[in-house]
C-alpha cells in the first residue's frame, strides 16, 4: 500500500493559498487538519499518511513505528 500525500496550499494540486469556497480545497484542508489516530497530531501537508477504513487517517511513520513495536498503540 502506497502512502498518500496532501500538497500544501498554493502548491501544484494543493488547495488555494487563500481560503476559498472550492469543495476540493476545503476537503484537502479538512483532511490535513484531521488528527492521526495514533499520535493525535494533524495529518498535515507533504507528509505520508494512510487512510485505514476502520480507524481513519494515520501518519505513515506512526503506523510503521506501531508495527515495529508489535502492534498499534
Amino acid at each position: 500500500m502506497a502512502a498518500g500525500y496532501l500538497a500544501g496550499p498554493g502548491q501544484h494540486a494543493g488547495p488555494c493559498y487563500e481560503y476559498c469556497q472550492h469543495s476540493d480545497c476545503n476537503a484537502t484542508r479538512n483532511m490535513a487538519q484531521t488528527g492521526c489516530y495514533i499520535c493525535q497530531e494533524a495529518i498535515g501537508y507533504n507528509i505520508g499518511f494512510f487512510n485505514d477504513p476502520e480507524e481513519g487517517l494515520v501518519h505513515r511513520l506512526c503506523y510503521l513505528r506501531s508495527i515495529e513495536k508489535g502492534g498499534q498503540e
